[in-house]
């Protein structure tokens, strides 16, 4: 099977993009930081370095298994996850402020 018009074939690997908006970006986050983070061995929080000059943040995960809904009996190797948490907050100390405010659960300061 191919895709002539994107120019991949059965097999090649390939990358998505998905946008989460409204109730389902708010669902999303919180359970990225009250089931997914917490569970993670070793945890002590997500670094306060990872904003862009504009107050987004970044954070990845090297497996996608993290997350309860994936079946790992099925996934066949583990794929590379980045999230990216657009603001409008405008700076990094703000875009802190709104995920703190959101749950983020942050490594302590120190």
């Amino acid at each position: 099977v191919s895709i002539a018009t994107f120019g991949i074939r059965a097999g090649m690997p390939v990358g998505l993009a998905v946008t989460l908006r409204g109730i389902r970006m708010y669902d999303f986050l919180d359970k990225l930081f009250s089931i997914v983070l917490p569970r993670l061995r070793d945890f002590r929080g997500v670094s306060r370095k990872s904003f862009d000059k504009y107050g987004n943040y970044t954070l990845g995960f090297s497996e996608h298994t993290v997350f309860p809904e994936v079946d790992v009996t099925k996934a066949t190797a583990p794929k590379g996850l980045a999230i990216t948490i657009t603001t409008n907050a405008g700076s990094p100390e703000k875009g802190l402020r709104l995920l703190e405010l959101l749950g983020i659960p942050f490594e302590k300061e120190g």
